[in-house]
């Protein structure tokens, strides 16, 4: 394990940086237009930086949302992106590598996961101003909740929204359908 580890830390992290570039500079467009987050989606990692839904291309990513607030028209992906920021719909990913899934999912003892790297995160977007007290809080994936994350994560004292720790957002098939249970949140 430790030379998994050793790999990740030299090779990855150039990725990781990259990736995290990208996210600072969506970031960066919420902040110049005081957007305020009312949805958290909080997933595992991209595969790659390349596969980085808030890098240029973001294929099918959250689907269920295309779904649920588009009609007929195609969006493009730039389009698609502002239409989640004017929704305030914000995703953020639980693990700082951009590995494929079953490195995650045979991660049994949770040795990839660094509530560090997921904490910055969520007081960077607080001290930014993006994470309102009122922000709401879901997983993408039933695998995430069941991997007990939430217990690690850290929220400043007047968070008031709702941390749904139970469902998934996304259910079915490749999670391509919206919870229906969870709709009232979506912005």
């Amino acid at each position: 394990m430790k030379n998994i580890l050793n790999y990740l830390s030299s090779e990855l992290s150039k990725e990781a940086v990259k990736v995290e570039s990208i996210f600072q500079k969506e970031c960066q467009v919420w902040v110049s237009r005081k957007l305020a987050c009312k949805l958290i989606i909080l997933g595992e990692a991209p595969l790659t930086r390349e596969q980085f839904f808030y890098n240029k291309k973001t294929g099918k990513y959250l689907s269920f949302l295309k779904q649920q607030y588009t009609t007929a028209k195609k969006l493009k992906d730039d389009d698609y992106r502002e239409f989640l920021r004017t929704k305030g719909i914000l995703n953020l990913d639980i693990y700082q590598y951009p590995l494929p899934t079953n490195f995650y999912d045979n991660d049994k003892n949770l040795i990839l996961f660094d509530s560090n790297f997921i904490n910055s995160k969520i007081k960077s977007l607080e001290n930014k101003g993006i994470i309102t007290p009122n922000t709401n809080f879901v997983y993408r994936y039933q695998k995430l909740i069941d991997r007990n994350f939430h217990s690690s994560l850290q929220f400043s004292s007047n968070f008031k929204g709702a941390h749904i720790t139970n469902e998934p957002i996304a259910i079915g098939a490749n999670a391509a359908n919206i919870n229906p249970n969870l709709i009232i949140y979506l912005p």
